[in-house]
């Protein structure tokens, strides 16, 4: 396993292409030195690319069969896996193919139960409201989606940047709405991903967000 702990759970390679557009640590061989890149495409089931390191001391090592360790952290987790160099190309970019894993290691660093779900979310930035989805919640932050297309009104949205999001809890009539702050951002062409810290919440608000992971994950664990 890539992380050698008793607290690892494993996890489906089925949607690894989540990867594209991330920043992903790498450790090749035996050398522990980690050298930092983006994913820039998977073909699922094959292989998948990155940009190649840049580092002088690094050429030499890469080559196919090289074995590697791929780490990445996401919704909270660090996740982890084996894999191989596949080839390498320098024209026209310098790339860098890797086997596609058989399975992720995943270690959950959060102390809060998340669960995953889909609910409707608005977040308002700099004066106006868009529209979005929540696809996991915790009494403490979420991760929070929506479709973009170059906005120029995210330019300046920044890891530490503040704004609300409202949505409506089941059973609820009233949204709620609460004040975030990013601690994680990923975006394409296509959609806008945020990791989100609640910020100033009521004990009132936190205790109905945690009566309400309670109920859910209580229903995904068919005990409701």
């Amino acid at each position: 396993m890539a992380f050698g702990s008793s607290n690892v759970d494993i996890i489906s390679p089925d949607n690894l292409n989540r990867l594209c557009g991330q920043q992903i640590s790498i450790t090749f061989g035996g050398n522990e030195k980690q050298f930092f890149c983006f994913c820039w495409g998977v073909c699922r089931g094959r292989f998948f690319m990155t940009q190649v390191p840049v580092d002088s001391d690094l050429q030499d090592e890469i080559e196919p069969g090289t074995p590697a360790v791929v780490r990445f952290v996401e919704s909270g987790m660090v996740c982890g896996f084996k894999t191989r160099v596949y080839r390498q190309i320098t024209h026209p970019f310098r790339l860098l193919f890797f086997n596609y894993p058989t399975s992720i290691d995943s270690v959950n660093l959060r102390n809060s139960r998340r669960v995953s779900i889909f609910l409707d979310a608005i977040i308002r930035w700099k004066g106006e409201e868009y529209n979005g989805a929540i696809r996991d919640l915790s009494e403490g932050g979420c991760f929070f989606t929506m479709n973009y297309w170059q906005d120029e009104a995210f330019d300046d949205l920044t890891v530490g940047s503040t704004f609300p999001i409202k949505f409506t809890i089941h059973g609820e009539k009233a949204p709620t709405e609460l004040e975030c702050k990013t601690v994680r951002i990923t975006r394409d062409q296509e959609e806008l991903r945020m990791g989100i810290s609640f910020v100033g919440g009521r004990p009132k608000t936190t205790g109905k967000i945690a009566a309400f992971i309670a109920y859910v994950s209580k229903l995904l664990e068919n005990r409701a």
